[in-house]
């Protein structure tokens, strides 16, 4: 092998690996750029539904007792008075 095809095979090397190199910089990029626009929660979002929710079951639980415009008797009046009044004290009390 004469010392023109060595060098023309370490040249030929040489850019395939740069170009190997320059691809796989290239797809890591692709990837990251990917991967930070996906819309995360944010720590106060997930606190938030989490209370949301929370406040709807205590809603729910309330709703047993009956609704304003018709309760059995004034038990369920009071009764679903009370729950409503735990429900937002409970509100008051954990939501920022």
């Amino acid at each position: 092998m004469s010392k023109v095809e060595y060098q023309t095979i370490g040249y030929r090397t040489g850019v395939i690996g740069v170009i190997a190199i320059f691809t796989i910089l290239v797809i890591l990029a692709i990837y990251d750029y990917q991967t930070s626009n996906i819309v995360e929660k944010t720590e106060m979002e997930v606190f938030k539904d989490d209370m949301d929710g929370m406040l709807g079951k205590m809603q729910d639980k309330c709703k047993e007792f009956g609704s304003p415009e018709n309760f059995e008797s004034d038990e369920m009046k009071l009764g679903w008075n009370d729950c409503m009044q735990e429900a937002n004290e409970w509100l008051e009390t954990n939501f920022p």
